[in-house]
């Protein structure tokens, strides 16, 4: 039986691939994911909060008494699409 693929699925049959399925949706997940944290920023606080207090970089510069912030950059595309 061959099926062409259209990039949701890893696996075409039998239905026991689901399991195999879900890991590679996982992994995608998890590498999106890692992409995002290379590509945060740190910067100290000025006027905006941006995405949030950067909490281990605040404690890890304390002895500056500033606050710092993290900014994260958008990821265009998607994790495995190689068309």
């Amino acid at each position: 039986m061959a099926t062409k693929l259209d990039g949701n699925s890893i696996c075409s049959y039998p239905p026991e691939d689901l399991v195999i399925e879900d890991y590679g949706r996982f992994l995608k997940k998890k590498g999106k994911g890692m992409l995002s944290e290379e590509r945060a920023r740190t910067e100290p606080f000025t006027t905006s909060i941006l995405d949030g207090i950067d909490l281990r970089e605040t404690i890890r510069n304390w002895h500056e008494r500033k606050i710092y912030v993290r900014q994260f950059q958008k990821i265009s595309g998607d994790v495995g699409r190689w068309w």
